[in-house]
């Protein structure tokens, strides 16, 4: 190829495409963000994606190159062009067949990609105006996932459509909360980094991170637990890691005081086995009718905490679990068969907390493995009840 402009290794080249790929936006009717822009910088490539809401940076190093002006090549078709190459393949870019064109050859495959210039190539806004904190990204990336199940996306509530970060009290660390009203999750991560969260009007300083930025952060920090570093402004969220660079608007609202809701910690409790209550909860859900109205109880009694349901057409189910139980014989209180299930997959400690406080009141559940992590699920009138 004549006026090659730089050579790069498909090991190098296809996971920076993938990582930056998750910003792209399939349904714009704008043909550049479904691009990638190459740039190069020194020795190294630079990709960058965006949909103006949510931008993703990474860099890979090229075998060799000189300057090119900067390009834009489409996501999908140079993805499948990379897939189909061998995994030692050293790929060669340089000027196509036609003007608006970029070649791209490997021993005797050649291609030529329409392409856009580089100079359209959108970006998301200046760089955050705030300090760079280095923070324990696995913390992050475990509490993001914990916590998503209770992120309703289609709520008409912006500000309950995302996650809310915090500080904790000791100010050494973050908080990551999610609620869609029904569940409640609250993961504390002590010691995780002081991230300084802006200041909101009456109301504590947090910010609102929507899911589209939170699953491309979760899946780099992911097993990150040096080396990431985080920065927060009022309006955008940038977080750093591996060589990749992620910046993701943030949603414009005030988050909920969501621990006023969280019941104060009673003397009612009950300690059960979390797999033993999640297989009786599968076991008894098996008989529900109307996810929605239909309700399962937890009823305490002397032999044990009964899980039973009691449907439209007559169907009863019934299972018991034995554990520590320190509440009054016949309490009972009922909640969405899918919210108790969603909620007990979510907990990984071997023994679990529920708190009780009266059967119209929340019960909180905490892991009894020192986690200090919070499920909270609202309490619900069943349809029907067997006695």
């Amino acid at each position: 190829m004549a006026d090659a402009w730089f050579t790069i290794h498909r090991s190098s080249l296809l996971p920076a495409l993938s990582r930056v790929s998750d910003a792209i936006d399939t349904k714009s009717k704008i043909p550049i963000l479904a691009h990638v822009l190459l740039q190069p910088d020194g020795a190294t490539l630079r990709l960058r994606c965006t949909n103006l809401d949510l931008q993703i940076e990474a860099e890979c190093e090229m075998m060799d190159g000189a300057n090119f002006p900067p390009v834009a090549l489409p996501v999908s078709r140079l993805s499948a062009v990379l897939k189909e190459m061998p995994e030692s393949a050293e790929l060669i870019f340089g000027p196509g067949r036609m003007k608006d064109q970029v070649g791209i050859r490997s021993g005797r495959s050649s291609f030529s990609l329409p392409c856009l210039p580089g100079g359209d190539f959108p970006e998301m806004g200046g760089r955050i105006d705030g300090d760079w904190i280095e923070i324990d990204g696995a913390k992050l990336a475990e509490a993001l996932k914990k916590a998503a199940y209770a992120v309703n996306k289609a709520d008409d509530r912006a500000y309950l459509c995302g996650f809310c970060l915090h500080g904790t009290e000791s100010g050494d660390g973050m908080i990551v909360a999610a609620t869609d009203g029904h569940y409640l999750v609250q993961v504390k991560m002590p010691g995780s980094g002081a991230v300084a969260f802006p200041e909101v009007e009456n109301s504590y300083p947090h910010i609102i991170l929507p899911p589209m930025g939170a699953d491309p952060i979760r899946k780099l920090l992911d097993g990150a637990k040096h080396g990431a570093r985080i920065a927060v402004s009022a309006a955008k969220i940038a977080v750093a890691y591996d060589g990749v660079e992620i910046q993701s608007k943030l949603i414009d609202g005030t988050y909920p005081m969501y621990e006023r809701v969280i019941p104060a910690r009673t003397e009612q409790t009950i300690i059960v086995p979390r797999e033993a209550l999640a297989s009786g909860v599968k076991r008894v859900a098996a008989m529900v009718d109307d996810a929605k109205n239909d309700g399962i109880r937890l009823k305490v009694a002397s032999d044990g905490l009964h899980i039973d349901m009691l449907t439209a057409e007559g169907g009863f189910a019934s299972d018991v679990v034995q554990g520590e139980i320190n509440a009054p014989d016949g309490f009972i209180v009922a909640h969405s068969a899918p919210r108790l299930e969603k909620t007990l997959s979510g907990i990984q400690s071997v023994d679990i907390e529920i708190s009780l406080t009266d059967e119209t009141t929340a019960i909180v559940m905490r892991p009894l493995d020192g986690t200090p992590e919070l499920y909270l699920l609202s309490a619900m009138r069943p349809r029907f009840v067997a006695e």
